[in-house]
């Protein structure tokens, strides 16, 4: 695993960004690191990359303190469950899209060579809502469209923008 972007304002705010490509569709998570505070967020978490995610926060000596859910097509949340059980951070979405982590296996479009496990413990983010995470502040804005409760995710200050699936 390697940062793909370490960057900084100044040499006192430094937002690092982790990608984590899993499942059988390679789909990305991302860890987001705030190096001031060792305060970490997951973006997303793909079908095996709970453990990969558990490993890199341990190798960054970094606390989780949110998990965040861009939307809840599988290849987006198959490990959600499977991650929570070990590190117990909340998990973020819009409400419009929990239907699909209470039934996962119920809305694929094709059958999976595998079970998905269910979730039911959300908090939910509005639009405008911000995440602290350390020094970093990340706001929602609700864009569905690929489905009803997709978010992207902006953080300001480094000008970046988490889209899930959110274009096209």
């Amino acid at each position: 695993m390697r940062t793909i972007w370490s960057i900084g304002l100044n040499k006192y705010k430094k937002m690092e960004i982790i990608p984590i490509e899993s499942g059988p569709v390679f789909t990305i998570g991302y860890l987001v690191n705030d190096s001031t505070s060792n305060e970490a967020l997951i973006i997303d978490i793909p079908y095996g990359s709970a453990d990969r995610f558990i490993q890199l926060l341990s190798s960054k000596n970094s606390r989780l303190i949110a998990i965040i859910i861009t939307h809840t097509h599988w290849d987006h949340t198959a490990d959600v469950s499977k991650l929570y059980e070990q590190v117990n951070a909340p998990v973020y979405l819009f409400k419009d899209d929990e239907y699909r982590l209470l039934e996962p296996n119920k809305y694929s479009v094709f059958p999976l060579p595998f079970e998905l496990e269910s979730y039911a413990q959300s908090r939910y983010v509005n639009h405008n809502h911000i995440i602290k995470c350390g020094s970093l502040e990340i706001e929602v804005r609700h864009t569905p469209g690929h489905t009803e409760g997709g978010i992207c995710l902006v953080e300001h200050n480094h000008r970046v923008v988490f889209t899930g699936v959110s274009v096209g």
